[in-house]
C-alpha cells in the first residue's frame, strides 16, 4: 500500500503557532461554526462537511456534519495537502487517483471518493485548517460552487479571529442580538450574492418576564421554549434570543411559505408544552415573518419583523 504523506507548511512552526494561540479546541461545539457546516451540507448536497484544524500529528474537526471520528492523523489526512494550495483542493474520484487510492480513509470508513477543502487562511496569510466537503460518490465541482465554497471559508475565517464579538444570551446560549446579527449578516449576503431565498421568523413571548417570580418556572418554561424553537429549525438555520422575550431564526435557501408551516407547527408545539405546565401560565405567544429585501441587514429584518408584529395587534 502506498499512502501519499503531505508535506508540512514552508513555515510550519509559526503556523502551528498561529493555530495553538487561538485555542480552538479548548471550546465546547459552537453555533457559530456549526451553522455552517450544516449549511455547507446542505448547499452541496453531501453527507459529510467538516471545519478540519492540522496539527503537527493529526487533524482535529472543529465543527463536523455526518461523521462520528473527531480526529484523524495527519499522515493521512486530506487536508494536511489542502492547506498547502492556494486555491480549493479537489479530488474528484479518489479511488482513480494514484496519490490517494491506497489511502484508509479511502479504502475503509468514512470512504471517501470526492474531496473538496479550502484553506482557512489567517490574517497573517497562513493556513490554519480548511472547511472541507466529502461525498462517498465520486462528482466535480463547477466554478459556481468553487465560488460558494470560497464564500462560506471566509466566513469561518472571519469567525476565527473574532472571537470576542460573538455574543451569546447567558440564560439560553443560544445567540444574543449582537451575536445573531452579526452571524447572520454573513448568511443574509452569501444567500443574497448567490440569489437564494432568506427569511426571518420572529416570536414574541407576552407574559415570560412576568415568570421571573419563580425562577424555577421561569428556567423551566424559558428551556421548553428554547428546545421547541429549536426542533423544526434546520440545523443549518441561525436561531437567537434578541431580547428577553424575543426569539429570531434566519433561515436560508428556503421559500417564505416554508417559513410560515415551520413556524406555525413551533408555535403549536410550544402551546402544546406550555399547557402540560402544572401551574396556569400568562403567557401568550405572536408571531410574524419577513423576506429578506434587497437592501436589508439582519437588524432591519428584525425591525421589520417587530413591527409587522405590532401591526397585527
Amino acid at each position: 500500500m502506498i499512502v501519499l504523506t503531505p508535506s508540512f507548511h514552508p513555515n510550519e512552526e509559526e503556523r502551528l503557532r498561529t493555530l495553538q494561540s487561538l485555542n480552538l479546541l479548548q471550546t465546547l461545539p459552537e453555533e457559530r461554526f456549526d451553522r455552517i457546516t450544516h449549511l455547507a451540507r446542505n448547499l452541496f448536497n453531501v453527507p459529510i462537511a467538516l471545519i478540519s484544524l492540522v496539527y503537527e500529528d493529526k487533524q482535529c474537526f472543529k465543527s463536523k456534519v455526518g461523521l462520528e471520528a473527531s480526529e484523524t492523523a495527519r499522515e493521512v489526512s486530506f487536508c494536511a495537502h489542502a492547506i498547502l494550495q492556494h486555491d480549493i483542493f479537489v479530488i474528484e474520484d479518489a479511488l482513480k487517483d494514484d496519490r490517494f487510492a491506497d489511502n484508509p480513509l479511502v479504502t475503509d470508513d468514512p470512504q471517501i471518493r470526492f474531496y473538496a477543502g479550502a484553506p482557512l487562511i489567517h490574517p497573517n496569510g497562513l493556513p490554519l485548517g480548511t472547511l472541507c466537503l466529502i461525498d462517498q460518490q465520486p462528482r466535480t465541482l463547477s466554478q459556481d460552487e468553487k465560488h460558494l465554497l470560497t464564500d462560506l471559508k471566509r466566513c469561518i475565517e472571519l469567525e476565527l479571529v473574532n472571537q470576542e464579538q460573538v455574543s451569546v444570551d447567558s440564560e439560553t446560549q443560544l445567540s444574543d442580538k449582537q451575536g445573531f446579527c452579526l452571524l447572520g449578516q454573513y448568511s443574509l449576503d452569501f444567500c443574497r450574492q448567490h440569489n437564494l431565498d432568506a427569511s426571518l421568523a420572529f416570536l414574541f413571548v407576552d407574559g415570560l418576564l412576568s415568570l421571573r417570580t419563580n425562577e424555577t418556572l421561569y428556567a423551566h418554561v424559558l428551556l421548553l421554549i428554547k428546545e421547541h424553537f429549536l426542533s423544526l429549525f434546520r440545523s443549518s438555520d441561525l436561531v437567537g434570543r434578541c431580547d428577553p422575550t424575543s426569539f429570531v431564526a434566519l433561515l436560508s435557501n428556503v421559500p417564505l411559505h416554508d417559513t410560515e408551516a415551520m413556524l406555525a407547527k413551533v408555535i403549536e408545539r410550544i402551546n402544546g408544552a406550555l399547557d402540560d405546565v402544572e401551574t396556569p401560565l400568562p403567557v401568550t405567544l405572536k408571531a410574524s415573518i419577513v423576506a429578506s429585501a434587497a437592501d436589508d441587514c439582519v437588524e432591519d429584518l428584525i425591525y421589520r419583523a417587530f413591527t409587522k408584529l405590532n401591526d397585527q395587534l
